[in-house]
């Protein structure tokens, strides 16, 4: 081989590293941004969850207080007037 050929030789060597390198380094970005998107949509749907059980229980509270002043009304007659 001439020097010519070593260096043109080197030279793909190199940007074929640099491509290899650089392609590896996108799928690990996609892989990062793709488990940040699971994320993501575990913590919303949790979330999701947490409202619907606070909503529920703040229902649920309302409504047993309901219970409990008609009740109070019902046992003490005086009260109403």
């Amino acid at each position: 081989m001439t020097g010519t050929q070593l260096s043109i030789t080197g030279a793909f060597i190199v940007a074929l590293t640099l491509t290899i390198t650089a392609i590896i380094s996108l799928m690990k970005t996609r892989q990062v941004a793709i488990k940040v998107e699971e994320l993501h949509v575990i913590v919303n749907s949790r979330l999701t969850e947490l409202l619907e059980m606070t909503r529920r229980a703040a229902a649920s509270e309302g409504f047993a207080q309901g219970v409990r002043e008609s009740e109070q009304s019902k046992a003490s007659p005086s009260a109403q007037e």
